[in-house]
């Protein structure tokens, strides 16, 4: 693929793509009560019309807009928008592409449009005009205390947050095999970008920058591919690197924390072309940072505003040091964690371009924030930024909140 002769405009127009939605259920931006969906059946397709009969108000507009792109826009080397979504179908499980055929029919959206929507990040990565548009954190703490155990957490920021805000929910998936499992997604994903089962496993994503990019498996479904079928970090490391117990090829260049209900830690980085594991064990004192500022020598790091490498080792050095280091930690604690990522009181990187800030400047760009305690099966979730907003307790059976 001659990726120089990719331009702009098909990305315009897939940003209008996911934002053509008339369905708003909040009002107050600050005060989001999450939208939760079950989803069960006794095939995949059959949960795949359950969830697109309760996203059809929002979805609806898709197609309107996949029309006038596929009239007028330069495409991929002159790619129909059915031949883009046939490139990462290729790689798709055959799970999600039923339940993508049951949302399809469910919504009246065509099959195609689906796809796209479901390979929307994969397919910015594929572009090359991703570079403002994530910035995510996420970290593991092991020194919790009261029986939590090991507690995850992740932050999505999205400076283009206005095209998502409306259309993020919370899907809880009982399938007809597999684990059952909880996460934040899109109206539309079968994948999920931030989830964990009822085995105790969680699992996040961050972006990363690299070149080593073309079409695979999108990466939401990968997620949920994971947690469905796995139930330990080990298994879950093998699956994403092809290792032993399965084979997945990658569409982008994604950074993926696993941790389970052990303590047991990792991370994967990955593209189309290499991989990159780093182990974390569980120690009384151990605790774990990530940021798409700051990943290992192997990939190019990734970062919300171009500064130099002593920029992101900064970020780093301020969640560790400031944010994360602190004896008996609890659930109190970590939804403070969280938080302090908005913090803009906190000194912050006078290279980034915003003064006293860790990421963003507190009131734009945060799509959700996701806290899982693995080892009880019930996570703590708010839909918006988390530094001024309520988190609700989501469990497999119920919804109480807002509780932080």
């Amino acid at each position: 693929m001659n990726k120089k002769k990719i331009t702009s405009g098909i990305f315009i127009g897939i940003l209008l793509l996911v934002s053509i939605s008339s369905s708003i259920w909040y009002i107050d931006k600050y005060n989001v009560k999450p939208r939760i969906i079950d989803v069960y059946g006794d095939s995949y397709y059959e949960m795949g019309l359950m969830y697109g009969s309760q996203v059809k108000n929002i979805v609806s507009g898709i197609g309107e807009v996949a029309n006038y792109l596929e009239k007028g826009l330069p495409l991929l080397n002159g790619s129909t928008l059915e031949e883009i979504a046939q490139g990462y179908l290729a790689y798709t499980p055959n799970w999600a592409i039923q339940m993508m055929w049951g949302i399809a029919n469910s919504t009246g959206v065509d099959f195609y449009d689906i796809v796209i929507l479901n390979a929307f990040a994969d397919l910015a990565q594929l572009l090359m005009l991703m570079v403002y548009m994530g910035c995510s954190q996420f970290a593991m703490i092991n020194n919790t205390y009261h029986g939590l155990g090991p507690i995850f957490g992740r932050t999505l920021d999205y400076p283009a947050h206005n095209i998502f805000d409306n259309w993020q929910i919370i899907v809880r998936y009982d399938p007809p095999n597999g684990n059952s499992m909880i996460g934040v997604t899109i109206a539309g994903w079968v994948g999920f970008l931030s989830g964990m089962n009822n085995k105790g496993v969680s699992m996040g994503i961050s972006q990363i920058s690299s070149e080593e990019v073309e079409y695979g498996c999108p990466m939401g479904i990968i997620i949920t591919d994971g947690l469905m079928n796995y139930n330990n970090t080990r298994d879950i490391q093998q699956y994403l690197t092809n290792g032993s117990i399965s084979s997945i090829y990658h569409a982008g260049a994604w950074c993926y924390f696993i941790t389970d209900k052990t303590g047991d830690a990792c991370i994967v980085e990955i593209t189309s072309y290499n991989n990159h594991t780093n182990w974390h064990s569980d120690v009384s004192t151990d605790h774990l940072v990530i940021t798409n500022h700051f990943v290992s020598s192997e990939m190019i790091p990734h970062s919300f505003v171009p500064g130099p490498q002593e920029s992101t080792l900064y970020r780093k050095q301020v969640l560790e040091e400031y944010l994360l280091i602190k004896d008996n930690f609890d659930l109190k604690d970590a939804v403070e964690t969280v938080r302090s990522h908005y913090d803009i009181t906190i000194n912050g990187d006078p290279g980034q371009g915003y003064e006293n800030c860790i990421c963003n400047d507190g009131s734009s760009g945060t799509m959700h924030a996701f806290i899982a305690v693995v080892a009880h099966n019930y996570s703590l979730i708010c839909l918006t930024n988390p530094y001024r907003a309520p988190f609700y307790l989501v469990s497999f059976t119920e919804v109480i909140g807002p509780v932080a």
